[in-house]
């Protein structure tokens, strides 16, 4: 008997705790944890910095080993949204021209296909499009090559403009142009010679 009402008492001590708990995290919530950043921009530069800060941002907690070059990323986001101000990156916030075949979830038709059985995915802010890219290379099986390839090189130390150039090699399967490689090398070698 005396167990049974130690433990209903110990419950009814850890509901106090816990009511106590979610009165203080409402009454005083963490303002210091950091918001998503605003991904603002008028110009090219202005692109780029938004796209590292959000970057910054959604990997403060991650661990490196699954970071994303950052000049790939740039890369990809440049091409897929011409800096930002492509259909999708303005009316669906896409930066990096994820597809869905779901067409339950938020979407944009081409414009010249509205029958398509496909869409641009839509995201509520651009930033939420970076960490879906961001997760897009870390799980999906197109990527498999990517994620050891950039785990050996970890391996010895932190990535080079070297091997970014051949890291980037792994991307054939992101779009179906068949140059995609080769435009997401020179978009890199574009940035690191400019910026």
């Amino acid at each position: 008997m005396l167990l049974i009402s130690l433990g209903v008492t110990l419950k009814i001590n850890y509901l106090y705790i816990f009511i106590i708990f979610l009165f203080f995290a409402y009454a005083f919530p963490n303002k210091s944890l950091p918001k998503e950043p605003k991904f603002e921009y008028k110009n090219e530069k202005e692109f780029i910095v938004s796209l590292n800060n959000c970057a910054d941002y959604l990997e403060r907690n991650i661990n490196k080993s699954v970071h994303i070059p950052r000049s790939i990323m740039l890369a990809q986001a440049i091409i897929e949204s011409n800096y930002g101000t492509s259909r999708f990156a303005i009316q669906g916030n896409n930066l990096f021209g994820v597809m869905t075949f779901n067409l339950e979830e938020p979407h944009l038709k081409p414009f010249k296909n509205k029958k398509s059985k496909f869409g641009a995915r839509k995201y509520q802010t651009k930033c939420q499009s970076v960490k879906h890219y961001i997760h897009v290379l870390n799980t999906g099986l197109a990527f498999i090559e990517f994620r050891e390839l950039r785990e050996k090189m970890l391996k010895h130390g932190i990535l080079t403009k070297a091997d970014v150039i051949i890291l980037s090699g792994t991307l054939s399967k992101y779009a179906e142009n068949k140059d995609y490689v080769n435009l997401v090398r020179k978009t890199i070698k574009s940035l690191n010679k400019n910026h």
